[in-house]
Parts: structure tokens; C-alpha cells; sequence
């Protein structure tokens, strides 16, 4: 047995399978994990064939590339971790453009541009290159000969303490390695550039579980859960293994730590480059991510084959029941940035999950039973008897009497209702006062009377007076 069901998966391969047709992309895959164990729910994998998409290889778990921007959320959790930054202190990010020794980084966000410096906190929101490597070189660039850890190995460090440089140990064939450059390694091609574009996700490579493994852990603050597919194995009806929740890492970092990167990742959907994505039914948390692909750097110039996009979260935002990554390579059609491809692909998934599933809502808060007064209860209300009985019944509403007309009033005494009779005569107007419109018209229209109405609610007033005889007058009814 899996823990994948059947309806989550449904709604991720739709989900997926819109978006990939939509940007005419090479391949997407898009997973879904229940936070609290680990379980996998949900995995979907599309790539582009001749006869369209189909799942001819499983990238979640088979391809580790480079993350580009979702990988940020790594290195400030490093940052915090370290206690080398607060989330209101100052970076400088040069109207987002920067040179490291012969190479050029540059922003995306249009806001960067106008910006010579600006709050962590902002230029995690607006996922600022020029801000977030600025950072990590600041703190982790010098080599200090009194540390044990000198610098850029302190980072790395802090990235296996994270558990990203192994892989998870899924129960399935065909996981790929994660890939983490050893600090100073010349069997790693460290160079000068290594560690700025480390920090935004580029010269390390991740498959999209291994990177979703690493949010589920942010997402249940701190601790790391083993991703996991098979609940038990069965032969003949016997069982022969059991498998269940394992934690990996009772804690990736401090909570203050942890917390703290909670916070910007609900700050990228309400003010930062997912703010499009946002709920008004419910919150979630995350990082878009543009990463370059098929790329070459040339005399500082970098040459692009293409783009991969992705958003990786969690929701809800207060209380995370699931987290989520969907990734889409080389995306041809209408964008190629995370917060319009990969995005709204979470974001339909998530819609899906709420309307679906009631452990996501919030439970309506339980109060104590008020006894009602006859204020409140319904007085002097005129229909057919059987169905008022039924209302009565269904809201559980003390009450008596069990007239044998048709026709019924209810009458309140204080706490307690009371049916009586209304007998109807055939020849002359009936009293409807105190009757909804549909019996009104009812009764009215079967003795051969023709109706006006005026206004909306229940029958207040009538034309003709009751007892008049019946000869196919015009009779009119005020509603209020």
C-alpha cells in the first residue's frame, strides 16, 4: 500500500498537465507532502514527447539540478542561524547589479533597480540576487585563520547541517545525488565566483524532493521528516513490513531561526514576487524561483539556453498541513519566471486541497447552548402544516399541538411553540397573512383569484379583505 491517494493525485497531474500545455515546457513535476510525516500524497511527472505529455521518467526524485532562487531560503536560514543578520537590518544591493571578479550579477525584480540598499527582509521578499549573495559573501567570504570553520567552509557546513547534501533515502529507485561543492575543493572548481552563486542556487544541484524535504522541515518548524511512499507490503493478505513516520533531524536550526524564515516566506506572498498568488480564503507561505538553464559564461557574459521555474511551500501559512514544490523546465510560451509558471500551478493544487479537505479550515468555535426566548422564535407564521413540522423537527425546536388541517399557524409563548388549526374555506378569501409568498399564491390561485404582488418577504397586508366571496377578483399582497 502507498500513501499517495488517488484524489490529490488527480488534482496535481490536471494541475501540472494545464500549465505544461499552457508554456509548451519540456518537463514539470509537481509533489505533494503531509508536513507532520512525511507521507508523499501526491507526485506528478510530465515531459514532452512527440505525442504530447506524458510520465516517461519520475524527475522528482531523478533529476537534481540547479534551483536557482527556492535555494535562497537555505542561505538565510544559514544567515540566522549563525546570528550573523536580522531580518530589519540594512543590504546594499546597488540598484540590483553587482560584479564578482570577472562576472556580472544581476536582479529581476524591477523594484531592485530603483533600490541602493534596502531591508533583508525586502530583498528576500523581491528575491534580490545582488541582496542575498552580497549577504552570504559578507559574512561567509573571508578565510579567518583563528576559526576552525574558515569561511565559505562554514557555509557549507551549515547546508549539510540542513541535511541537503544527501540524499533522502525514499523508497524507490533511481534518487539522484544531491550535489554541494566542498568549500576551496579544486576537485570542485571552487573559484572566487563559487560562493555568491551558491547562495542563490546555482553551481549546486538538488532533485525537487530533496529540496521539498528541506521546506516540509521549515514548515514543521525545524524538524526534518523522511519523505515516504509505501505504508506496508502485503503477500496474499498477510503482512509481511509496516512502514511509518521517521524523523530525520529532530532540528535543522534554532526555532528562533526557523521562525524567523517562516515569516519571509509568507512575506514573498503578501508583499514580495508571489503576490499575485494570494488567497482571500486561506494563507500560505514560499519561494518563487527562476533558475538559468543550458547556460555558458563567456568574458563575464552569460549566455542563457533557457529557464527553469518553480515555487516550493507550504499551507496553511499558521498551522502547514501539507508543503508542495512544482517545478517546469524550459518553459516557450507566456513567461518563463516562477510566480507565472510554476506558481499558479501551487497555487491550483492548494485551491483544490481547501475546498476538498476539512482539516484544512479552521474549526468554528464551540459555544455554549443559549436557551432562545420567545423573542426569537418564529410567531404567527402561516403555512402547510407538514412542511413547518419538518423545520421544527430538523432545527430540534420544542413544541406542540398537531392540527389536522392543512394549513397550520405557529404561535409562540415564551420559550415554547404552539400549532393550531386554520381551516380554509374554498368560497371565500382566505386570511394569508403570515404566510411566505409560494403557499400565499398556493392557496390563492387554486381558488381561481388573480394575484399581485408587492415587495419582498412575508405577507404583511391583502387587498381583499377575508371572507369576501370569491368571484375571480384581482386581489394584491404586500410583502415585507
Amino acid at each position: 500500500k502507498t500513501t499517495l491517494d488517488i484524489n490529490l493525485q488527480d488534482i496535481s497531474e490536471e494541475a501540472l498537465m494545464e500549465a505544461m500545455r499552457y508554456h509548451q515546457a519540456d518537463w514539470g513535476t509537481a509533489i505533494l507532502m503531509e508536513v507532520k510525516t512525511g507521507k508523499i500524497k501526491a507526485v506528478a511527472n510530465l515531459e514532452k514527447i512527440k505525442d504530447g505529455y506524458w510520465e516517461s521518467f519520475n524527475h522528482a526524485i531523478g533529476s537534481a539540478v540547479e534551483p536557482g532562487s527556492t535555494f535562497k531560503t537555505a542561505s538565510m536560514l544559514a544567515l540566522l542561524e549563525d546570528n550573523y543578520i536580522n531580518l530589519d537590518d540594512t543590504v546594499f544591493i546597488n540598484k540590483g547589479e553587482w560584479e564578482y571578479f570577472d562576472e556580472r550579477m544581476v536582479d529581476s525584480s524591477p523594484e531592485s533597480f530603483l533600490l541602493d540598499s534596502t531591508s533583508v527582509r525586502k530583498a528576500f521578499e523581491i528575491s534580490s540576487n545582488v541582496g542575498i549573495s552580497k549577504l552570504v559573501t559578507n559574512f561567509y567570504g573571508s578565510r579567518n585563520k583563528l576559526n576552525k570553520e574558515e569561511g565559505a567552509e562554514r557555509y557549507i557546513n551549515r547546508l549539510k547541517q540542513f541535511n541537503l547534501h544527501i540524499p533522502t533515502g525514499v523508497e524507490i529507485k533511481g534518487e539522484d545525488n544531491p550535489y554541494i561543492k566542498e568549500a576551496y575543493s579544486t576537485d570542485d572548481n571552487w573559484s572566487g565566483t563559487t560562493l555568491p552563486w551558491m547562495s542563490i542556487g546555482y553551481e549546486l544541484e538538488l532533485t525537487p524532493l530533496q529540496l521539498l524535504t528541506f521546506y516540509n522541515a521549515v514548515a514543521n518548524d525545524g524538524t526534518m521528516m523522511k519523505p515516504y511512499l509505501v505504508t506496508e507490503v502485503q503477500r496474499f493478505g498477510e503482512l509481511k513490513k509496516s512502514f511509518k513516520p521517521t524523523v530525520i533531524k529532530r532540528q535543522i536550526a534554532r526555532k528562533e531561526a526557523v521562525k524567523a524564515v517562516q515569516e519571509l516566506l509568507r512575506g514573498v506572498v503578501e508583499e514580495g514576487t508571489a503576490r499575485k498568488l494570494r488567497s482571500t480564503e486561506y494563507s500560505f507561505a514560499g519561494k518563487t524561483g527562476t533558475a538559468q538553464i543550458n547556460y555558458q559564461r563567456l568574458s563575464g557574459k552569460t549566455r542563457i539556453g533557457g529557464y527553469q521555474a518553480s515555487f516550493a511551500g507550504y499551507f496553511p501559512a499558521e498551522n502547514p498541513v501539507y508543503s508542495c514544490i512544482v517545478v517546469i523546465n524550459n518553459p516557450r510560451l507566456h513567461g518563463n519566471y516562477g510566480s507565472e509558471v510554476a506558481g499558479p500551478v501551487f497555487r491550483k493544487i492548494a485551491d483544490q486541497c481547501f475546498s476538498a479537505e476539512l482539516q484544512l479550515h479552521e474549526p468554528l468555535p464551540v459555544m455554549a447552548k443559549r436557551q432562545v426566548t420567545g423573542r426569537k422564535l418564529p410567531s404567527f407564521d402561516i403555512g402547510y402544516q407538514e412542511d413547518m413540522a419538518k423545520l421544527v423537527s430538523y432545527f430540534d425546536m420544542p413544541n406542540y399541538g398537531n392540527p389536522a388541517s392543512e394549513v397550520a399557524v405557529l404561535r409562540t409563548v415564551r420559550d415554547t411553540m404552539f400549532f393550531e388549526d386554520r381551516s380554509l374555506s374554498t368560497e371565500e378569501v382566505p386570511s394569508v397573512t403570515g404566510m411566505g409568498l409560494k403557499d400565499a399564491l398556493f392557496l390563492l390561485e387554486n381558488r381561481g383569484l388573480k394575484v399581485k404582488i408587492d415587495g419582498f418577504g412575508k405577507v404583511t397586508r391583502q387587498s381583499l379583505r377575508p371572507g369576501t366571496p370569491i368571484r375571480g377578483q384581482e386581489i394584491t399582497l404586500y410583502l415585507k
